[in-house]
Protein backbone atom coordinates (compact mmCIF):
# COMPACT_ATOMS: atom_id res chain seq x y z
CA UNK A 1 0.00 0.00 0.00
CA UNK A 2 1.35 2.99 -0.98
CA UNK A 3 2.38 5.61 1.72
CA UNK A 4 0.76 8.81 3.20
CA UNK A 5 1.37 12.55 2.80
CA UNK A 6 1.56 14.01 6.01
CA UNK A 7 2.40 18.31 6.26
CA UNK A 8 3.02 20.10 8.67
CA UNK A 9 2.95 23.31 8.32
CA UNK A 10 3.85 26.13 11.04
CA UNK A 11 4.89 30.05 11.77
CA UNK A 12 6.02 30.19 15.09
CA UNK A 13 8.43 27.81 17.64
CA UNK A 14 7.17 24.94 19.76
CA UNK A 15 5.91 26.29 22.98
CA UNK A 16 3.12 27.20 25.74
CA UNK A 17 3.88 30.75 25.92
CA UNK A 18 6.67 32.80 24.11
CA UNK A 19 10.10 30.71 24.29
CA UNK A 20 10.86 27.32 22.90
CA UNK A 21 9.74 24.29 25.13
CA UNK A 22 12.16 21.22 25.05
CA UNK A 23 9.15 19.16 25.96
CA UNK A 24 6.38 20.59 23.43
CA UNK A 25 9.08 19.90 20.97
CA UNK A 26 10.21 16.51 21.62
CA UNK A 27 6.65 15.27 22.12
CA UNK A 28 5.69 16.86 19.03
CA UNK A 29 8.50 14.56 17.15
CA UNK A 30 7.70 11.52 19.38
CA UNK A 31 4.48 12.01 17.56
CA UNK A 32 5.78 12.24 14.91
CA UNK A 33 7.57 9.01 14.27
CA UNK A 34 4.42 6.76 14.47
CA UNK A 35 3.17 8.58 11.60
CA UNK A 36 6.13 8.31 9.96
CA UNK A 37 5.81 4.26 9.77
CA UNK A 38 2.83 4.85 7.25
CA UNK A 39 3.61 7.85 5.97
CA UNK A 40 5.85 10.80 4.57
CA UNK A 41 6.15 13.65 6.80
CA UNK A 42 7.12 17.22 5.41
CA UNK A 43 7.19 20.12 7.44
CA UNK A 44 7.07 23.69 6.53
CA UNK A 45 8.40 26.59 8.48
CA UNK A 46 7.22 29.67 7.73
CA UNK A 47 8.78 32.35 9.91
CA UNK A 48 11.72 34.30 10.57
CA UNK A 49 14.05 31.30 12.00
CA UNK A 50 13.47 28.67 9.16
CA UNK A 51 17.00 27.86 7.40
CA UNK A 52 16.92 23.94 6.53
CA UNK A 53 20.36 24.41 6.38
CA UNK A 54 20.27 23.94 10.06
CA UNK A 55 20.44 20.65 11.52
CA UNK A 56 21.42 21.29 14.73
CA UNK A 57 23.83 22.99 17.37
CA UNK A 58 27.86 23.88 16.09
CA UNK A 59 30.47 24.67 18.24
CA UNK A 60 30.50 25.16 21.90
CA UNK A 61 28.12 27.11 24.11
CA UNK A 62 23.71 26.99 23.84
CA UNK A 63 21.85 26.19 21.31
CA UNK A 64 20.68 28.64 19.56
CA UNK A 65 17.00 29.43 18.93
CA UNK A 66 17.39 29.13 15.28
CA UNK A 67 19.24 25.81 15.92
CA UNK A 68 16.79 24.17 18.17
CA UNK A 69 13.67 25.33 16.10
CA UNK A 70 15.30 24.08 12.63
CA UNK A 71 16.08 20.90 14.14
CA UNK A 72 12.75 20.77 15.86
CA UNK A 73 11.15 20.52 12.14
CA UNK A 74 14.02 18.46 10.98
CA UNK A 75 13.36 15.59 13.70
CA UNK A 76 9.45 16.27 12.86
CA UNK A 77 9.99 15.85 9.26
CA UNK A 78 10.65 12.26 7.39
CA UNK A 79 14.07 13.57 6.89
CA UNK A 80 15.03 11.65 9.87
CA UNK A 81 13.14 8.40 10.47
CA UNK A 82 14.39 7.55 13.65
CA UNK A 83 14.93 11.14 15.70
CA UNK A 84 13.87 10.71 19.27
CA UNK A 85 14.10 14.65 20.15
CA UNK A 86 15.32 17.46 18.21
CA UNK A 87 18.75 17.00 20.27
CA UNK A 88 19.18 13.33 19.43
CA UNK A 89 18.00 12.94 15.31
CA UNK A 90 19.49 9.82 14.35
CA UNK A 91 20.52 9.04 10.87
CA UNK A 92 18.78 11.42 7.96
CA UNK A 93 17.40 9.56 4.96
CA UNK A 94 19.57 10.01 1.71
CA UNK A 95 18.64 12.51 -0.51
CA UNK A 96 16.01 13.58 2.04
CA UNK A 97 14.06 17.10 1.40
CA UNK A 98 11.47 16.59 3.71
CA UNK A 99 11.87 20.18 5.72
CA UNK A 100 11.51 22.93 3.62
CA UNK A 101 10.99 26.75 4.66
CA UNK A 102 9.98 30.24 3.53
CA UNK A 103 10.40 33.75 4.47
CA UNK A 104 8.32 35.57 2.34
CA UNK A 105 4.74 35.07 1.16
CA UNK A 106 6.79 34.48 -2.67
CA UNK A 107 9.00 31.93 -0.95
CA UNK A 108 6.13 30.17 0.29
CA UNK A 109 4.09 30.05 -2.95
CA UNK A 110 6.89 28.64 -4.83
CA UNK A 111 7.45 25.79 -2.52
CA UNK A 112 4.07 24.85 -2.07
CA UNK A 113 3.68 24.46 -5.95
CA UNK A 114 6.39 22.47 -5.95
CA UNK A 115 4.74 20.28 -3.88
CA UNK A 116 1.76 20.24 -5.85
CA UNK A 117 2.94 19.41 -9.29
CA UNK A 118 4.80 16.31 -7.10
CA UNK A 119 1.49 15.12 -6.13
CA UNK A 120 -0.41 15.70 -9.26
CA UNK A 121 2.75 13.92 -10.62
CA UNK A 122 1.95 10.93 -8.54
CA UNK A 123 0.49 7.58 -9.73
CA UNK A 124 -1.56 4.91 -7.99
CA UNK A 125 0.58 1.32 -7.33
CA UNK A 126 -0.91 -1.25 -9.58
CA UNK A 127 -3.41 -3.10 -8.02
CA UNK A 128 -2.62 -7.08 -6.68
CA UNK A 129 -3.45 -9.82 -9.27
CA UNK A 130 -2.10 -12.55 -7.47
CA UNK A 131 -5.54 -13.99 -7.09
CA UNK A 132 -6.43 -13.42 -10.50
CA UNK A 133 -3.25 -15.47 -11.93
CA UNK A 134 -4.15 -18.16 -9.28
CA UNK A 135 -7.77 -18.51 -10.71
CA UNK A 136 -6.59 -18.49 -13.90
CA UNK A 137 -3.86 -21.09 -13.28
CA UNK A 138 -6.39 -23.31 -11.80
CA UNK A 139 -8.70 -22.69 -15.41
CA UNK A 140 -5.14 -23.28 -17.61
CA UNK A 141 -4.84 -27.02 -15.63
CA UNK A 142 -8.86 -27.63 -17.09
CA UNK A 143 -9.49 -29.76 -19.91
CA UNK A 144 -12.46 -27.57 -21.44
CA UNK A 145 -13.33 -30.59 -23.39
CA UNK A 146 -13.91 -32.66 -20.59
CA UNK A 147 -17.15 -30.28 -19.76
CA UNK A 148 -20.55 -29.40 -20.94
CA UNK A 149 -19.79 -26.01 -21.44
CA UNK A 150 -16.32 -24.09 -20.86
CA UNK A 151 -17.46 -20.40 -22.18
CA UNK A 152 -18.29 -19.11 -18.82
CA UNK A 153 -14.81 -19.45 -17.42
CA UNK A 154 -13.68 -18.37 -20.59
CA UNK A 155 -15.84 -15.26 -20.28
CA UNK A 156 -14.55 -14.48 -16.84
CA UNK A 157 -10.98 -14.30 -17.79
CA UNK A 158 -11.28 -11.95 -20.64
CA UNK A 159 -13.61 -9.61 -18.47
CA UNK A 160 -9.90 -9.15 -16.38
CA UNK A 161 -8.29 -5.26 -17.13
CA UNK A 162 -4.67 -5.73 -15.85
CA UNK A 163 -5.14 -1.53 -16.08
CA UNK A 164 -6.18 -1.38 -12.34
CA UNK A 165 -4.57 0.31 -9.60
CA UNK A 166 -5.21 -0.19 -5.86
CA UNK A 167 -7.59 1.99 -5.05
CA UNK A 168 -9.76 -0.52 -7.43
CA UNK A 169 -8.76 -3.77 -5.59
CA UNK A 170 -11.85 -4.76 -4.89
CA UNK A 171 -12.77 -4.96 -8.31
CA UNK A 172 -9.81 -7.36 -9.41
CA UNK A 173 -10.60 -9.34 -6.40
CA UNK A 174 -13.86 -9.93 -7.78
CA UNK A 175 -12.39 -10.98 -11.09
CA UNK A 176 -11.07 -13.59 -9.31
CA UNK A 177 -13.82 -14.51 -7.64
CA UNK A 178 -15.63 -14.86 -11.08
CA UNK A 179 -13.16 -17.18 -12.56
CA UNK A 180 -13.15 -19.39 -9.44
CA UNK A 181 -17.37 -19.22 -9.24
CA UNK A 182 -17.18 -20.00 -13.35
CA UNK A 183 -15.17 -22.99 -12.98
CA UNK A 184 -17.39 -24.52 -9.41
CA UNK A 185 -19.90 -24.66 -11.50
CA UNK A 186 -18.68 -26.26 -14.25
CA UNK A 187 -20.23 -29.68 -15.49
CA UNK A 188 -19.28 -32.95 -16.71
CA UNK A 189 -19.78 -33.99 -19.83
CA UNK A 190 -21.21 -37.63 -19.75
CA UNK A 191 -19.14 -41.07 -20.13
CA UNK A 192 -19.51 -42.00 -23.85
CA UNK A 193 -22.11 -45.63 -23.22
CA UNK A 194 -21.89 -46.66 -27.09
CA UNK A 195 -19.38 -49.79 -26.30
CA UNK A 196 -21.57 -50.68 -23.13
CA UNK A 197 -24.81 -50.52 -25.68
CA UNK A 198 -23.38 -52.15 -28.66
CA UNK A 199 -22.52 -55.22 -26.07
CA UNK A 200 -25.73 -55.63 -24.30
CA UNK A 201 -27.39 -55.20 -27.46
CA UNK A 202 -24.84 -58.02 -28.93
CA UNK A 203 -25.64 -60.23 -25.66
CA UNK A 204 -29.68 -59.58 -25.85
CA UNK A 205 -29.19 -61.37 -30.28
CA UNK A 206 -27.78 -64.81 -28.10
CA UNK A 207 -30.10 -66.93 -27.48
CA UNK A 208 -29.15 -68.00 -23.61
CA UNK A 209 -30.43 -71.79 -24.10
CA UNK A 210 -27.96 -72.68 -26.62
CA UNK A 211 -24.91 -71.63 -24.03
CA UNK A 212 -24.43 -74.16 -21.11
CA UNK A 213 -24.36 -70.97 -18.67
CA UNK A 214 -25.31 -67.49 -19.37
CA UNK A 215 -25.18 -66.14 -15.84
CA UNK A 216 -21.57 -64.29 -16.18
CA UNK A 217 -23.17 -62.52 -19.06
CA UNK A 218 -25.76 -61.46 -17.17
CA UNK A 219 -23.36 -60.40 -14.00
CA UNK A 220 -21.90 -58.54 -16.34
CA UNK A 221 -24.55 -56.57 -17.79
CA UNK A 222 -26.52 -56.08 -14.23
CA UNK A 223 -23.45 -54.58 -12.96
CA UNK A 224 -23.67 -51.95 -15.69
CA UNK A 225 -23.67 -48.54 -13.66
CA UNK A 226 -25.33 -45.44 -15.56
CA UNK A 227 -24.85 -41.55 -15.25
CA UNK A 228 -20.92 -41.90 -14.92
CA UNK A 229 -18.91 -38.94 -16.72
CA UNK A 230 -16.06 -38.29 -19.19
CA UNK A 231 -13.52 -38.70 -16.31
CA UNK A 232 -14.78 -42.33 -15.72
CA UNK A 233 -14.90 -43.45 -19.15
CA UNK A 234 -12.45 -46.15 -17.85
CA UNK A 235 -15.13 -47.79 -15.72
CA UNK A 236 -17.30 -47.46 -18.14
CA UNK A 237 -15.06 -49.12 -21.10
CA UNK A 238 -14.72 -51.75 -18.26
CA UNK A 239 -18.10 -51.90 -18.10
CA UNK A 240 -18.27 -53.22 -22.25
CA UNK A 241 -15.31 -55.31 -21.92
CA UNK A 242 -16.80 -57.25 -19.14
CA UNK A 243 -19.38 -57.80 -21.29
CA UNK A 244 -17.69 -58.83 -24.22
CA UNK A 245 -15.22 -61.12 -22.14
CA UNK A 246 -17.84 -62.67 -20.71
CA UNK A 247 -19.68 -63.65 -24.38
CA UNK A 248 -16.68 -64.48 -25.43
CA UNK A 249 -16.19 -67.44 -22.93
CA UNK A 250 -19.55 -68.91 -23.61
CA UNK A 251 -19.69 -72.15 -24.48
CA UNK A 252 -21.97 -73.52 -26.71
CA UNK A 253 -24.47 -76.16 -25.99
CA UNK A 254 -25.45 -79.29 -28.65
CA UNK A 255 -28.78 -80.21 -28.33
CA UNK A 256 -29.98 -83.67 -30.30
CA UNK A 257 -33.02 -84.66 -30.61
CA UNK A 258 -33.98 -88.30 -30.67
CA UNK A 259 -37.05 -90.23 -32.51
CA UNK A 260 -39.33 -92.64 -30.24
CA UNK A 261 -37.26 -95.68 -31.94
CA UNK A 262 -33.95 -94.41 -30.66
CA UNK A 263 -32.56 -92.90 -33.48
CA UNK A 264 -31.83 -89.72 -34.78
CA UNK A 265 -33.19 -87.00 -37.08
CA UNK A 266 -35.75 -87.49 -39.60
CA UNK A 267 -37.54 -91.09 -39.92
CA UNK A 268 -38.74 -90.84 -43.47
Amino acid sequence: MPKELFFFVTDGQPTTLNNFDDDVANKAITASEEIKKDAEVYTFGMFSLTDPSITGHVGSGSWSDAEKFNAYMHGVSSNYSDAQSYKNLGTRAENSAYYMGAKSSNEATAIFDSVIAKLLSMTYAGADYTDVDAAIKRANSLNKDNYKDFSRVEDAINAVNRDKDITEQEVVNGYAKAINEAIDHLEYKDADYTKVTEAIEKANNLNKDNYKDFTEVEKAINAVVTGKNITQQDEVDAMAKAINDAIGALVFQLKIKYNSNGGTGNND
